[in-house]
């Protein structure tokens, strides 16, 4: 009986401690961007804004993953966020100046994108 007592005890802690671990979704807004090109416009606005859609679906940039851009930093995104930044291109009117706003958690330096608009 006490060992049962013991393991039901046990149990309720390490959940409670998975639960607690749980990260909050967060926003982040900035500009989509592909992590070839966002080593060369860290900090300079202006390419930033004016990096193309022609830019972001070329094979090599596309294949090196999408991510959020800040004027200060580059954030990559998870598997999920890849795909659902190569379809929000895809379907996108714009030619340039890709502003988004990202949902999700930060995960291993990474975001685990959720949404993104």
């Amino acid at each position: 009986m006490k060992n049962a007592m013991k393991v039901v005890f046990c149990l309720a802690v390490f959940s409670s401690l998975s639960i607690a671990k749980t990260p909050a979704t967060k926003s982040w807004s900035g500009y989509l961007m592909d992590k070839m090109c966002s080593k060369r416009m860290v900090g300079n606005h202006d390419k930033i804004t004016g990096h193309t859609k022609t830019c972001l679906t070329e094979d090599g940039c596309a294949n090196s993953g999408y991510g959020l851009m800040t004027d200060k930093k580059f954030i990559p995104f998870d598997a999920k966020g890849n795909e659902l930044a190569a379809n929000y291109i895809k379907n996108s009117s714009k030619e340039k100046d890709f502003q988004i706003e990202v949902k999700g958690v930060m995960k291993k330096n990474k975001i685990a994108v959720s949404e993104l608009n």
